[in-house]
């Protein structure tokens, strides 16, 4: 059976398509606590829309947004969790007044993430996590005019590439503790050593490569090894 549709007809299909937004946001609002920032959170989603859909070519995101302080990265109020391929969950401290930029850089972090789920994924190595995050700070910075807090955090140490070479070790660790490698400082590691390290490789390959982040979203993790240990030496 073949179904027969007239050039008017099809133009207004594809108009509709076109028009469908790329990400959904759910708020969780029942206790009123989100409206205060409710402007900055929906402008945010906006602007990250193009991201999502003429930079990322992605097809349909959830992102849920709730008050959740404790999980909020205490400098910016905000962060961010891409729970499944087309989920993103977004807790802010809604006590606070936000910033929109850096919460659209959040949500740009998501959003790779959301990407890479279409190829290689989280990974399974502990390396593998960590250009996983890595690229969502590198993509960050792509985005943003001036760096992302975490970017700039990132950029102002001096000590990256001694860090790289530090804990080059575990890198095939297949059981890590993430809080412990890439949330929490001690004894052993500074805080966020693996968006440290993460973001420095991938830095590093996008520069060698003369590549940004989003060109290199689907990037086999192999090839990651392949530039650290031919061209930094380090794996």
């Amino acid at each position: 059976m073949c179904l027969m549709i007239d050039n008017s007809r099809l133009r207004l299909i594809l108009r509709y398509i076109g028009s469908m937004k790329v990400l959904r946001l759910h708020l969780l609002n029942a206790d009123g606590h989100l409206t205060s920032n409710l402007a900055v959170i929906e402008s945010a989603v906006r602007r990250a829309e193009d991201i999502a859909r003429n930079t990322l070519n992605l097809n349909a995101v959830d992102i849920v947004c709730s008050d959740d302080p404790a999980s909020a990265i205490p400098e910016t109020g905000m962060s961010g969790f891409a729970a499944a391929p087309q989920l993103i969950n977004l807790f802010i401290d809604a006590s606070r007044k936000l910033d929109e930029n850096e919460l659209y850089y959040t949500i740009c972090h998501e959003l790779m993430h959301i990407k890479r789920y279409e190829g290689p994924g989280f990974g399974s190595t502990l390396l593998d996590a960590m250009i996983f995050e890595g690229l969502g700070v590198a993509f960050e910075k792509e985005v943003s005019s001036d760096g992302s807090f975490l970017s700039r955090y990132i950029d102002s140490k001096q000590d990256n590439r001694a860090l790289v070479r530090r804990v080059t070790p575990h890198f095939d660790d297949t059981y890590f503790d993430r809080l412990h490698w890439f949330i929490a400082e001690s004894a052993e590691l500074p805080r966020w050593t693996g968006y440290r390290v993460g973001y420095w490789i991938v830095r590093e390959y996008c520069r060698s490569k003369h590549k940004k982040a989003s060109s290199i979203a689907l990037e086999d993790f192999d090839s990651f090894r392949v530039f650290l240990r031919e061209d930094l030496g380090r794996a």
